[in-house]
C-alpha cells in the first residue's frame, strides 16, 4: 500500500511513540499484568486518545489508515526485540500480536 506523505509522517511520529514509550517496558508490562496510568498521559499529550471520535465532539477524527498506522506501531514495539528487555519463556515470538498488555492497549475495550 503506498501512504500518502501525511500517512508517512504520522507513521514515523507514531514509531518514535511507541519506540520511546512501549518497547522499553513491554515485557514488564507483561509480566506485571497491567499498564501504568502515565501510559495513558502520554498519549493524551501526543494526541491519541480519542483517535476515532470526530472532532466536532473533541476527537482526533483520525481516518482508517492513520489510525491502523498507530495501531501497527504499537504492536510491533510490543514484540519487537529491545536491549531495554531480554527475552523470557513464554513472551509472544516474534510476528505475533505481541504480550498481552499490549494487547489490551491497541484493541478496542469489548462491546
Amino acid at each position: 500500500m503506498l501512504l500518502s506523505p501525511e500517512h508517512e509522517e504520522r507513521r514515523d511520529s507514531f514509531r518514535e511513540f511507541a519506540r520511546k514509550h512501549i518497547e522499553p517496558h513491554a515485557a514488564d508490562w507483561d509480566r506485571a499484568g497491567a499498564l501504568p496510568v502515565e501510559l495513558v498521559g502520554e498519549f493524551a499529550a501526543h494526541g491519541y486518545l480519542g483517535a476515532l471520535i470526530p472532532a466536532r465532539y473533541g476527537g482526533q477524527a483520525f481516518d482508517a489508515v492513520r489510525f491502523g498506522l498507530l495501531n501497527e506501531e504499537i504492536g510491533a514495539a510490543c514484540r519487537r526485540p529491545s536491549r531495554h528487555r531480554s527475552r523470557r519463556p513464554g513472551a509472544a515470538p516474534a510476528g505475533s500480536a505481541g504480550p498481552p498488555s499490549c494487547a489490551r492497549a491497541s484493541s478496542p475495550p469489548p462491546a
